[in-house]
């Protein structure tokens, strides 16, 4: 077994087993879920965003993930070299290159973040719960000082969406985004530059331990769900929770009309399962021929849309708690963006007993499946270099270096825009501003229209994969934009 394969399965019955299954679930369903999927439903206005992203996931997403893992199973290549069948589309395989370099960027980014977050859940006090940090302002308000709408009114307490202690944590301190009033406006940012280092040793060192891997992820996994089924029972209980649930199972069907939500759910259902990055064809490259990958599809689908479902309530829940307490409108009660669940889920923790261990516990799975988001897009990137230089692929220390080397390299990005007091921008220009999100969708496109195209393709598709609906599907869909 090569040295790339080392690094990409445990198993070489890698998808036939319920240990392979639970490997890959904090990837499948992890981080995009976890921290994505609520701020995206809060700015497309609930409900029907969640409806949108489970039709794009059973009908885009699903039929595109057989269709990766099938290329990789069939050329046992990565995603660059896999595309040499089709010379004319072979920019579909570096597109994707570019997108995974974003997306793994923005990974080590909710990495680091975790980790300070981690870091600070040891204190005694916790500190986005205190209103009376350096980094806070004068405007900054804990909830306890808010009643409901009628005690707020009384007390004349102005509330703005950045008065929070939660948010000014995470805007003043951590972002350390410009801000006059707070005492740590202008300095730079150490404590994302350490963490980014302590991200830097932990990717390396959990690629290097991919092999004792499965039973962490085994638990890993089952312990993700229950700690969300945790939020949820709290976050229910919260006074003016249903105000939240309310507002999220309120469908605005206008929105069906709007091209940004449809934008938005594609490009999640497209990220929850890897579709269009290098991950998907590089863990196919392992499997084995005649596998069913229409059922690993649909149950990470499933679990996907569990996993967003879970995180959007346990959101909505506070959203209606700080709206009750406030007398504010939710859309007007936090910072809306890639933030929202650091600011959001602590508030659940204060309601928790002990809320320093909770914290920790949620933050550290947190950490974890990032790092398994960042495991596999590595993964496929280092099958990438390694069909390139076939030495990386045969000597184990070619293959070390390598590794070190494009480790470095990311560390280096991420690390560069702390050199300005902007470096926040960076992080929102990536994901709010959608650097990933259309040309992910566009790339997808451009995949079922070759996959569809050409009819041989379809055949060793439906063939390979074990079933005709993901193939049927490709097939018809591609042929209509050929047709186009």
């Amino acid at each position: 077994m090569s040295a790339s394969r080392v690094i990409i399965g445990v198993h070489s019955s890698f998808w036939n087993n319920l240990e392979s299954f639970a490997f890959h679930v904090p990837y499948f369903v992890g981080i995009v879920n976890l921290w994505r999927s609520p701020y995206l439903t809060v700015e497309n206005h609930g409900g029907i965003f969640l409806i949108l992203y489970f039709f794009c996931l059973m009908l885009i997403a699903v039929p595109l993930y057989v269709c990766e893992a099938f290329i990789g199973l069939h050329t046992n290549r990565g995603r660059l070299g896999a595309w040499t069948l089709m010379p004319l589309m072979r920019g579909v395989g570096w597109a994707s290159l570019h997108l995974a370099t974003f997306a793994m960027l923005s990974y080590l980014t909710i990495m680091a973040i975790g980790i300070i977050y981690l870091w600070h859940s040891f204190w005694n006090n916790l500190p986005w719960s205190q209103y009376d940090n350096d980094w806070n302002t004068a405007s900054c308000t804990k909830l306890d000082q808010f009643g409901n709408s009628s005690t707020s009114a009384i007390t004349g307490l102005n509330y703005t969406s950045d008065a929070l202690s939660q948010t000014q944590f995470l805007n003043n301190y951590v972002w350390r985004i410009p801000n006059v009033e707070s005492s740590f406006d202008g300095e730079f940012n150490w404590p994302m530059l350490y963490a980014f280092a302590a991200v830097f040793v932990l990717s390396m060192l959990n690629i290097k331990a991919a092999a004792s891997k499965s039973e962490v992820c085994i638990v890993g996994a089952c312990f993700l769900y229950i700690l969300m089924v945790v939020l949820v029972v709290v976050g229910a209980r919260l006074e003016g929770a249903a105000i939240g649930l309310r507002a999220l199972f309120t469908f605005e069907w206008s929105l069906l009309m709007n091209p940004q939500t449809w934008g938005d759910a594609m490009s999640q259902a497209l990220y929850s399962l890897g579709a269009g990055f290098l991950a998907l064809t590089a863990l196919g490259r392992n499997s084995r021929s005649g596998h069913n990958f229409c059922i690993s599809a649909f149950s990470l689908a499933l679990a996907s849309v569990l996993t967003s479902l879970l995180m959007v309530v346990a959101t909505y829940c506070v959203l209606g708690h700080l709206a009750y307490a406030t007398g504010v409108a939710i859309s007007d009660v936090v910072q809306p963006g890639p933030g929202l669940v650091f600011q959001l889920i602590p508030i659940i923790m204060d309601h928790m007993y002990v809320p320093q261990l909770w914290c920790v516990v949620f933050f550290l799975v947190l950490i974890i499946v990032a790092q398994d988001n960042v495991f596999c897009e590595f993964t496929g990137l280092m099958t990438v270099v390694g069909d390139a230089r076939t030495i990386v692929d045969e000597a184990p220390c070619a293959n070390r270096c390598c590794r070190v080397a494009i480790g470095l390299v990311f560390f280096i990005l991420t690390i560069a825009p702390l050199s300005s007091v902007q470096a926040f921008y960076f992080f929102e220009l990536i994901d709010s501003y959608r650097v990933i999100g259309f040309p992910l969708v566009f790339a997808g496109m451009l995949e079922v229209l070759a996959a569809g195209w050409f009819g041989q393709f379809h055949l060793k598709l439906h063939q390979t994969a074990g079933s005709r609906m993901a193939s049927t599907i490709i097939y018809t869909v591609g042929n209509s934009l050929h047709q186009d």
